[in-house]
Order: C-alpha cells, then sequence, then structure tokens
C-alpha cells in the first residue's frame, strides 16, 4: 500500500479478501465456522482492517512481526476487540521491529481489552514454523 489513494487500496484489499474467501466457500461471518486470522509484517494491520470493517471477530488473531494499525480504533469496535485472543509474534533479530519496544506495544494492545500472549522466537523477519506450530497447538477448541 502507498501513501497515494490510501482510503481507496484499503477498499480494494477488503473487497479482494472477501472474495478469496468467498470463492473457497468461506463465510467468515457464520457461527458454524471458525475463523483464525493470521497477518504478518505489513499483512497484520491489513487483516485488523479487513475484519474490523466488516465486523468481524475472528476466534483467535495472529499478527506476526506486525502490529495494531493506528487508523482503527479498538474501543469503537468493543464487540470485536475486547477479550479477543491476540497472539504477538516475533523474532528477537527481526530487523524491521528493532525500534520496536515489546513491552510498550504489549501494554497498548492490553489496554484496548485484548487476551494478549507474545510469543518470541529465534530469528529475523521470517515464519518460524515450530512457534507457528506451538500457536497453534494452543487455540481454544
Amino acid at each position: 500500500m502507498t501513501k497515494d489513494d490510501r482510503e481507496l487500496e484499503i477498499e480494494d484489499q477488503t473487497e479482494y479478501i472477501n472474495a478469496v474467501l468467498a470463492d473457497c466457500g468461506v463465510n467468515p461471518k457464520s457461527k458454524n465456522q471458525r475463523l483464525i486470522v493470521l497477518g504478518f509484517s505489513q499483512g497484520a494491520a491489513t487483516a485488523v482492517r479487513w475484519f474490523a470493517n466488516n465486523g468481524i471477530r475472528p476466534a483467535e488473531l495472529v499478527l506476526w512481526a506486525g502490529s495494531f494499525p493506528h487508523d482503527v480504533a479498538a474501543n469503537e469496535h468493543q464487540s470485536i476487540f475486547k477479550d479477543l485472543p491476540i497472539h504477538f509474534v516475533y523474532g528477537n533479530e527481526d530487523q524491521f521491529l528493532k525500534d520496536v519496544n515489546v513491552e510498550d506495544k504489549t501494554a497498548e494492545f492490553e489496554k484496548m481489552g485484548m487476551n494478549l500472549r507474545v510469543w518470541q522466537f529465534e530469528g529475523k523477519h521470517v515464519m518460524d514454523k515450530p512457534t507457528l506450530a506451538k500457536i497453534v497447538d494452543s487455540f481454544d477448541d
């Protein structure tokens, strides 16, 4: 996403995600389907915007090497975000998060009323398969 036409790009991203899910036969608002959302890097903000803009509450949210977007006010979407299980995941050598204070970030999530769990692994700005497996094993059924 660029600064130019940002709002239009956010709308396009939302429509694209909805179209992909529809093609896969997934109705994210269905009570019969358990939706777990994972966003990696800039995709973390995209994921949050997508379900906030659609009024969807996932069962779990994994923000991997990314963060909550500043343009989504969790307190305005209490039905979505209050007590939402959030997994904040990052590598201890992530070159893109080196200036992020994890304690400040976790306090920010908790202030928004989310149920936060932090996962750190040895590595850089990547998906770590053993950590992902641990997270999946931790999901409530």
